[in-house]
């Protein structure tokens, strides 16, 4: 991925930021900005070669809801923990 200077970033998490709040108003208010920076950053723009900040704003419009519960259930398929590591169930149903 493209190396961005300090203020395209500030650019890319103003634009994370509106799609966490974009999220939360869709109904989806466990989604926080922290995670969502970390997928974009960590996940989905792992191995992509953007070569101008506006793909990369691009690729953060496109992105929707499912998307990230994707990557969430990768994380927990991915992990090692027991059921015993889990203590609240209560939001699944």
């Amino acid at each position: 991925m493209k190396e961005f200077n300090q203020w395209q970033k500030f650019r890319l998490r103003q634009t994370i930021k509106r799609k966490c709040k974009a999220f939360n108003q869709a109904g989806y208010p466990e989604i926080d900005k922290e995670a969502l920076e970390k997928y974009f950053w960590e996940f989905r723009w792992k191995r992509k070669n953007f070569t101008t900040l506006t793909e990369a704003l691009a690729d953060i419009a496109e992105t929707n809801v499912n998307d990230f519960f994707d990557y969430q259930q990768f994380l927990i398929q991915t992990k090692n923990s027991s059921l015993a590591e889990f203590d609240d169930f209560s939001d699944l149903f």
